[in-house]
This record gives C-alpha cells, sequence and structure tokens, in this order.
C-alpha cells in the first residue's frame, strides 16, 4: 500500500505515524491549541500523547492513498460487465 506524508490531521482518521526508527497506525483523536499543540492517538495497545511544537520535524503523519486502487477497481469491473455485454472475454474499452 503506498502513502503519502500529511501535515493536516483530521479528527477520527487512521494514519501511519513514523518516529525516527518506530512506525505504528494510530487514530487522531484530539488535539489541544496550544504551545506545545497536544496530539491524542490511540492504538490497540494504548493511548500516545505527542507534545508537539512549532517546527518539530520529530514525527510524520502518513495516510494511505486509495484513489488509485478504487478506480483500478471500478475500471476492472467495468471491463467486466462490457466482456459480458458484449459476449467477448478479448474486448476492451
Amino acid at each position: 500500500m503506498e502513502f503519502q506524508e500529511v501535515t493536516k490531521l483530521v479528527l477520527g482518521k487512521k494514519y501511519k505515524v513514523v518516529h525516527h526508527l518506530h512506525e505504528y497506525t494510530a487514530t487522531y483523536k484530539r488535539s489541544f491549541h496550544y504551545n506545545p499543540t497536544i496530539l491524542t492517538f490511540s492504538t490497540k495497545e494504548k493511548e500516545y500523547h505527542h507534545y508537539l511544537f512549532p517546527g518539530d520535524k520529530a514525527y510524520k503523519y502518513y495516510e494511505p492513498i486509495l484513489g488509485r486502487i478504487q478506480s483500478e477497481m471500478e475500471e476492472r469491473a467495468l471491463q467486466l460487465i462490457l466482456k459480458s455485454i458484449v459476449g467477448d472475454s478479448t474486448f476492451r474499452w
């Protein structure tokens, strides 16, 4: 699965979090807006609280790129439907 780095986090969304050599999947739960910003993530094991200071690059957040997978699945389904309508298994649109 491919991921893209994000800088703006959305409440309730899952992210891949990378901190130096550590990597885990977490759901963004809440943020308090003062310096430093406190981000709370929950995993199956426990909750993590990250204290982020402006310009801190220690944590990186990634979300999966789903659009390409979705469009490939739709393309495949369309091809199967068209092949069944035309009756030719080699038909390609």
